[in-house]
């Protein structure tokens, strides 16, 4: 299974690396930016030494963690059922409906993320 998704992985930045390219970033209409806005932007755009952006970079990183951490995730979820099976002596479909209802509470609460942001600060 590693082995796998280190595949997955690399067939992954390769696409990546070969089909994204020449993106650039949209910048806001003209305003006077502050101090901090500037060197953030300067960093973001300046170039490293594989040839992409620090912006792209971060992109990339992001995709690529999501990417290798799908399928351990994914195992410990099924792991989890088998476990309160034998610890909690659930029944499959119980144990599949509490899973399924805090994956559905996790998708709401990230759908709704900038409400909550909001609410929040």
């Amino acid at each position: 299974a590693a082995y796998f998704m280190a595949l997955l992985s690399a067939a992954t930045l390769a696409v990546l690396m070969t089909k994204f390219q020449n993106r650039n970033r949209t910048k806001p209409t003209k305003r006077k930016a502050s101090s901090r806005t500037s060197e953030r932007d300067e960093l973001a755009d300046r170039t490293m030494f594989c040839g992409i952006t620090v912006y792209d970079a971060a992109l990339l990183g992001c995709m690529l963690l999501n990417v290798s951490t799908k399928g351990s995730i994914g195992s410990f979820e099924t792991l989890g059922i088998s476990f309160a099976q034998s610890h909690f002596n659930l029944e499959p479909e119980t144990a599949g409906m509490i899973v399924s209802a805090n994956g559905m509470i996790g998708v709401i609460a990230l759908l709704s993320m900038g409400q909550l942001g909001k609410y929040f600060t």
